[in-house]
């Protein structure tokens, strides 16, 4: 009977199985059974809550498409009848055998992983309905939650939670989108996605209500004081997308654009106004002087170029300073060729003043036409908000992560 006891574990780990002390469900299981065979149930996974506090975001690097993040992530679950019977028996030693797992799905780079130790020293914490002082905060758990598994919880008179926090410091990629740049604004993602599948593990938005609040998924401690960038409130979801629950947060960012404007657009501007002078050229006796001065404004624009793409990564569409760098180079080429069917058609100084004017108000109008566009642009911008997300808009933007990969791992394709 014990050798068939031992072939029916065995077999039962080879088919998917995975014991209590990994895994748990918000049912008690049975405790007359041995501690290696008291396996959890498929059909009843584990209910995880989340909150995520958002410390400081502290960089957003454009050229490199990535963003530092620091961030408490706090996961809270129901134990089971033996798990709270462990811990009763040593309340001040014992250590949970299970304990949830988060993945960062666009994480580049983890930098610090800090377990938060509670009030005895321990890595996880016990929240129940006498004692709920987190952090200093007074809290409860809502019977307004927003799932079935938090109203569960709140509907328990005497209501138990074990729960670990974690201080992570990351450095996540995002894929920019730069049509607008430097005009443009950012939506940064933080992409939670749970570690085992939902048969076994789901995840929830945190019940907790903070101070006589309302539950909230994510908080931040101040609104993110990025130098480039003018930050906005968070909004996060919890998704339930494919075979893994997700969590989202996001940011968004809108550029601060007048120093890129000093530096991108007002030089170029200069550089190409500058071809003008050769009007104040004789088209016949002064052609030489002319074409020299135009060849040198534009190997000093070509030289100009390679200081302004170091604002941006390599992409494969044309941003919006893009096409005022080749509106400039157009310019200087037109004005070239022009010079050159008048010298070669000999035509008189009168002439050729005249179609200097004509390129003079043409390249003013393109000045204006571009302001234009790159208002409304930046009105466009702002006006998309990240809005909570449905299953399309997370699928999108997961795609977008893991298309953007080559190019995030410094490789020029995209």
């Amino acid at each position: 009977r014990e050798r068939k006891k031992e072939r029916e574990l065995i077999l039962f780990r080879i088919r998917g199985g995975v014991p209590v002390a990994s895994s748990f469900a918000m049912a008690d299981h049975d405790s007359n059974l041995p501690d290696t065979a008291r396996f959890w149930n498929p059909s009843k996974p584990c209910d995880v809550f989340l909150y995520v506090y958002v410390k400081d975001l502290s960089s957003i690097e454009t050229v490199t498409q990535t963003f530092k993040l620091s961030y408490f992530l706090m996961l809270m679950w129901k134990p089971s009848a033996a798990e709270f019977a462990e811990y009763e028996a040593d309340p001040e030693d014992y250590e949970p055998k299970w304990k949830p797992e988060l993945i960062v799905h666009n994480e580049q780079e983890l930098l610090r992983e800090s377990p938060v130790c509670g009030a005895q020293g321990r890595s996880f914490c016990v929240l129940s309905s006498t004692l709920r002082d987190v952090w200093g905060r007074q809290c409860l758990v809502s019977t307004d939650a927003a799932t079935n598994a938090s109203r569960a919880v709140a509907a328990h008179k005497d209501w138990v939670l074990f729960s670990t926090t974690v201080l992570y410091q990351v450095i996540c990629y995002e894929t920019f989108d730069l049509h607008h740049f430097p005009v443009d604004c950012q939506s940064l993602s933080l992409l939670l996605e749970s570690a085992a599948s939902r048969d076994r593990q789901r995840l929830h938005a945190s019940p907790l209500a903070f101070t006589s609040g309302e539950p909230i998924v994510a908080d931040v401690e101040y609104l993110p004081r990025v130098p480039e960038f003018e930050s906005e409130q968070p909004v996060c979801e919890v998704f339930n997308v494919g075979k893994f629950d997700r969590l989202a947060v996001s940011f968004k960012f809108c550029r601060r654009w007048q120093a890129l404007a000093l530096r991108l657009f007002v030089v170029c501007a200069l550089i190409s106004t500058s071809s003008f002078a050769v009007y104040f050229m004789d088209p016949q006796d002064a052609f030489s002087d002319r074409v020299s001065l135009l060849f040198g404004l534009l190997l000093a624009l070509v030289a100009f170029l390679f200081v302004a793409s170091t604002y941006t990564p390599p992409v494969a569409y044309l941003t919006l300073a893009d096409s005022y760098f080749l509106w400039s180079f157009g310019l200087i080429f037109a004005i070239l060729v022009e010079s050159c069917v008048c010298k070669g058609s000999a035509c008189s100084e009168d002439t050729d003043r005249t179609v200097g004017i004509t390129l003079a108000v043409l390249w003013l109008c393109k000045n204006l036409w571009f302001v234009v566009i790159a208002y409304l642009c930046r009105r466009k911008e702002r006006a998309i908000l990240p809005l909570p997300h449905t299953q399309a808009t997370v699928d999108s933007i997961y795609n977008a992560v893991e298309s953007s990969a080559a190019v995030l791992t410094y490789t020029p394709e995209i």
